[in-house]
């Protein structure tokens, strides 16, 4: 009993075969379902807020070559096929054409969104996850086989989007051991470094926050909330294997982006509700609300692990 108590902290592509499929798949699905839907609120309010834009062949990214040399036209079809295949696959998510109408759609709109030089990464981990997404199995006799293989690809959904947070968080590191071992005087982890990033930050775009200017002018505020934002970073991809913090953790890199909003300015709306969807209504944390609809204890379920071995 103890050694089964002691796995279910875990969760790994291995152990998801021991996974109680009749209580978890259903909540899986509910979360792909979520996430094509808000992925077409997404296309509706990208593709409408891009009205202004056109392409040329001399900005067009590889994947929207081709339609720089249609003009209006192509960038029309760039936007129909993002909201398309949003809405095909928020109606049809069983259905891989549906899926994989989704991912072309968002990859062709996102490379047409930063084809005007600056690169917005805000979107990206939609583009891919919505790729993963496509390998989810089709529904099969064997309903625990296929329904464990269903497991497994939104975990890995999951596993890669916390990882890309550690990579960032990793690269913090190694940048500020660079410039520590070179001498200078805001290397990353400093103590004033936050204040001198949003300082030169506020120069560049010409504006400023509230709360910028307070950690400008108290460089303390910076360094308290960074050191702390850069292991919530580092500890992500950890986090995947241990549903227990799914929730904690989730919560915890959406306030990591509204903090970012609030001090430098930077909005970061997509990848926060991708958090909400994928890593706060992990289906593999313990629900928030008990079987027979009495509320349960909150702190509780956000830091119960899912049962596994059954």
């Amino acid at each position: 009993m103890n050694r089964a108590n002691a796995h279910s902290r875990f969760i790994r592509p291995r152990s998801i075969a021991g996974l109680d499929v009749t209580a978890i798949l259903p909540r899986a699905q509910r979360v792909v379902r979520l996430y094509y839907a808000v992925l077409f609120v997404l296309s509706l309010l990208q593709a409408l807020g891009s009205l202004d834009r056109s392409l040329s062949p001399g900005n067009a990214l590889w994947p929207v070559a081709w339609a720089a040399h249609l003009g209006i036209t192509g960038v029309l079809f760039i936007r129909a096929l993002f909201i398309a295949g949003a809405l095909a696959a928020m109606l049809k998510p069983e259905q891989r054409w549906a899926r994989l109408l989704a991912f072309v759609g968002c990859l062709e709109f996102n490379a047409f969104s930063n084809s005007f030089g600056k690169i917005n990464h805000s979107s990206h981990l939609w583009v891919v996850t919505a790729l993963l997404l496509v390998f989810l199995p089709k529904a099969s006799r064997d309903r625990r086989a296929s329904g464990h293989e269903y497991l497994t690809v939104v975990w890995y959904c999951q596993a890669f989007v916390l990882l890309t947070y550690s990579m960032a968080g990793f690269a913090k590191v190694v940048q500020a051991v660079g410039q520590w071992r070179g001498g200078d005087r805001y290397w990353l982890l400093s103590p004033e470094a936050l204040s001198a990033h949003v300082a030169s930050h506020f120069i560049d775009m010409d504006h400023g926050t509230t709360a910028g200017n307070a950690i400008i002018t108290h460089p303390w505020l910076g360094f308290a909330v960074f050191l702390p934002a850069v292991c919530l970073e580092l500890g992500a991809f950890g986090v995947s294997f241990v549903p227990r913090l799914h929730r904690i953790w989730g919560v915890g890199l959406i306030l990591l982006h509204a903090g970012i909003l609030s001090v430098m300015g930077l909005n970061f709306y997509p990848a926060m509700l991708l958090l909400a969807v994928l890593i706060c209504g992990s289906p593999f944390a313990a629900p928030l609300f008990a079987a027979r609809g009495e509320p349960g204890s909150v702190f509780q379920k956000l830091s119960s692990p899912i049962d596994l071995g059954r």
